[in-house]
């Protein structure tokens, strides 16, 4: 197992030899490429990682679960889940400790924890994906955004029926 790097990085340069790549230049031509590329995302995804520890600090995500739970348990969505649906978008790191809690708090083989689990793999960081991909604001975010989101509580709905179809 602890050949397969050296391996491949081997492979690269017999390839580039028999190709007659000048392997220096092409390192440095793919360096400078990739570093504009993070300077031109940077300013957005500090933005969107300063919006989530903002949203996280200021327990709105809690304010925003007692205030749509109402709703989502009649359409068959439970509350125990909404915290999870409502970070999964914005932080994926945060929806993980998000599921940690929710598989050690109702136990692993749980109907929610079987739930937050489905939901969790089935969906994205919406959010952040956007702003990397993006890179800069332009016309079509809002569009974007807007059907992104809707896919988003697709996919909270299309898991909640799954798995209530299953277990």
């Amino acid at each position: 197992m602890s050949i397969i790097i050296p391996g491949i990085i081997a492979l690269i340069l017999i390839v580039a030899a028999a190709k007659k790549v000048d392997i220096l230049s092409a390192f440095s031509e793919g360096v400078k490429n990739g570093l504009s590329t993070v300077l031109s995302i940077l300013p957005i995804l500090i933005l969107v990682l300063t919006a989530i520890e903002m949203l996280k600090a200021s327990h709105l995500l809690e304010l925003a679960v007692s205030w749509i739970a109402p709703t989502t348990e009649k359409i068959g969505i439970p509350s125990e889940i909404l915290p999870l649906a409502l970070l999964k978008p914005f932080s994926g790191s945060g929806s993980l400790a998000m599921l940690e809690n929710i598989v050690s708090g109702y136990g692993a083989e749980s109907r929610i924890a079987i739930l937050a689990a489905v939901l969790s793999a089935s969906s994205e960081t919406t959010i952040y994906t956007i702003s990397v991909y993006l890179g800069k604001l332009t016309d079509q975010v809002g569009k974007i955004l807007f059907c992104a989101l809707l896919c988003d509580a697709a996919t909270v709905f299309i898991a909640c029926r799954v798995t209530s179809f299953f277990f």
